[in-house]
């Protein structure tokens, strides 16, 4: 699965994010507001893994990380060129404090440090 990483495609607008997605900033985890498909219900939290350990989605047939999603979530704004960085290396935890923006060579100095993820 491809996960869009090339941060001149813009996120969907934050009123379709708000329509499909509800986000706890204490625990990360983002749960689905109503039924996306025949396997996916309203209220199943998001956990699917890309090949590199990060959490994505699918709006609308296009792959985005969830990181990406949840900034525009709670600032409403994409984050356009900058990458939204897990501050304590685990791709996976999600949750508000944990995030925050970088450029691509200030997250470049931290790939060294990262963290397995628990799943």
């Amino acid at each position: 699965m491809c996960y869009n990483r090339d941060m001149n495609i813009p996120l969907p607008p934050l009123s379709v994010l708000e329509e499909r997605y509800e986000y706890s900033i204490i625990t990360g985890e983002v749960r689905h507001k109503a039924p996306a498909t025949n396997r996916v219900k309203a209220g199943d939290v998001i956990t699917r893994l890309n090949a590199n350990g990060y959490i994505g989605t699918s709006v609308d047939g296009t792959q985005y990380l969830l990181a990406r999603i949840i900034w525009k979530l709670v600032t409403g704004d994409d984050p356009g060129d900058l990458t939204v960085e897990h501050e304590n290396r685990v791709r996976t935890n999600n949750a508000w404090h944990n995030l925050t923006l970088k450029t691509m060579p200030q997250q470049a100095q931290n790939k060294q440090f990262v963290i397995e993820s628990p799943y």
